[in-house]
């Protein structure tokens, strides 16, 4: 298939070889599986903990969210005095060569996209067991929990899609897919915005 607006590419590393991405993933899919399979997607956290210091910089402050991949914590960057959010790669997903490359190669391609309702990211670590990309942190809820804090009229729950919808038109446009939008992934800061 061509590659362009209507094609996108998937994610592809930077040396352009789709093979070895797919490979990856493939990978990736099957560990994923594997771990689902074995019940450990559902368990509370597994060596992450409140006040914890990774790479004697981001304290953790409390878990965001739980994925098939891992946590996201809200985190605090002592060197930049900066509240942050980092995406924290499950222990048995780090152990995977494959997975910590899928991860790299994510946190690589989104570093990329400069969209106002796009998070920034940050930086890709890596130190022994502990993989993860920090990035910026929204402080507010995810669009899914936010429609349901309140009574809200069809064009209020509306208003926040437009531009959700105009960055990923973006990401589009770049020829890359977003392959996980969804409610719980749109995230929506104080001012309701995207």
């Amino acid at each position: 298939p061509q590659n362009g607006p209507e094609h996108p590419r998937p994610f592809e590393d930077d040396t352009g070889d789709p093979g070895a991405t797919r490979q990856a993933i493939h990978h990736a899919i099957w560990i994923n599986t594997k771990m689902s399979q074995a019940g450990m997607m559902n368990h509370a956290p597994w060596h992450a903990r409140s006040g914890q210091i990774l790479l004697k910089r981001f304290q953790l402050n409390r878990p965001l969210g739980q994925g098939g991949m891992g946590e996201v914590w809200l985190a605090h960057d002592q060197d930049l005095d900066l509240d942050i959010a980092i995406k924290l790669l499950h222990p048995e997903l780090a152990a995977s060569p494959a997975q910590v490359e899928f991860l790299k190669n994510e946190c690589r391609l989104a570093r990329r996209l400069n969209h106002p309702h796009i998070v920034k990211i940050f930086d890709f670590h890596h130190e022994g067991p502990t993989v993860f990309i920090s990035m910026a942190w929204v402080d507010g809820p995810s669009y899914d929990d936010w429609q349901k804090e309140r009574e809200r009229s069809w064009n209020d729950r509306l208003r926040p899609l437009v531009p959700a919808a105009h960055a990923l038109a973006y990401v589009h446009r770049q020829n890359l897919v977003h392959r996980d939008v969804k409610a719980g992934n749109i995230l929506i800061d104080r001012a309701g915005q995207p």
